[in-house]
């Protein structure tokens, strides 16, 4: 015992740093069932190999590095001794083997145990970014190989769809919607028309009607508006704003400012229309008493 205490006093206290990693892919995808299913990711076959990641992580490669990140302060340092007082192992839980690794470092300084550590630390957080990076970059070279074969059979299969409904004279139904659509609002756009143009017909008819009741002098007036440029413009301007108005009611409310502008353009020329009537029957009663002033009853009324 006394020699036992002795050398426990000559020791040197021994310091240990530890940390937990999770080893897993970054990404990875299940296998289709039986394998027919093709992977849903450039590696979704990835498998985790716990002993070739423990000999990975304990390797010169990745070791060295920790040493270049260490030389500075401690410039003895080496791969050897990090290798030497570096474990690592798998936690088990309930006798099952986790995805966990437990990393320790031993070494007789404590301030030193906790450095090497970090460094450590650090150089397996970049080479796991590095991996990551290896790995996102062969999954979009994977996926930038497949674009041209599955839009060549996406192309194959619409040019198959469309040779199929020509074999068997099938109509594209929404073309068909869209056809069906067209036509029946050109329809109702000639049905607008079509009213408009009866419309004016009828008041043709009426005015014509009217004429046949009207006076001999009432006749006559009749007889020069139609013979009027003016009065036959504005006539003609009031159907084409007749027509027009007609065609905007297919397509929007009758509150519309479209539909609007096309009444209130009607209302200012029926209302032309109105004041060049009067001035011609003022006219033709100024010229009526005119001539019954000078006698001249068997004279027709001149314009």
């Amino acid at each position: 015992m006394a020699i036992g205490a002795v050398y426990s006093l000559l020791q040197k206290p021994t310091y240990q740093s530890s940390m937990q990693l999770l080893v897993e892919p970054n990404y990875q995808s299940k296998k289709g069932s039986g394998g027919t299913n093709p992977p849903q990711f450039a590696d979704a076959n990835v498998e985790i190999d716990t002993s070739t990641q423990l000999t990975q992580m304990k390797s010169s490669q990745l070791l060295q590095k920790a040493v270049d990140l260490l030389q500075p302060e401690y410039p003895k340092i080496d791969v050897a001794e990090l290798q030497s007082s570096l474990a690592l192992t798998q936690i088990e839980e309930e006798k099952v083997k986790t995805k966990i690794i437990q990393v320790l470092f031993t070494n007789h300084d404590p301030v030193k145990t906790q450095k090497v550590l970090l460094a450590i630390q650090k150089v397996y957080q970049d080479y796991n970014r590095e991996q990551q990076k290896q790995r996102l970059a062969k999954g979009l070279e994977f996926i930038n190989e497949q674009i041209p074969r599955v839009e060549q059979q996406v192309k194959g299969a619409e040019d198959a769809l469309e040779q199929f409904r020509r074999s068997r004279n099938l109509v594209d139904p929404e073309a068909q919607s869209k056809a069906l659509i067209d036509s029946l609002t050109q329809v109702r756009q000639d049905q607008r028309t079509n009213l408009a143009q009866i419309r004016d017909t009828q008041a043709k008819y009426i005015a014509l009607q009217q004429q046949l009741r009207l006076s001999p002098q009432q006749a006559l007036i009749a007889s020069r508006l139609s013979q009027s440029t003016r009065f036959q413009n504005l006539l003609n301007e009031i159907q084409k704003t007749d027509l027009a108005l007609e065609k905007d009611r297919v397509r929007f409310k009758d509150r519309s400012p479209f539909v609007q502008q096309w009444t209130d353009q009607r209302q200012r020329q029926q209302k032309l229309l109105s004041e060049e009537l009067k001035m011609y029957w003022e006219m033709m009663q100024f010229k009526g008493k005119h001539w019954l002033l000078k006698g001249n009853w068997e004279q027709p009324i001149s314009p």
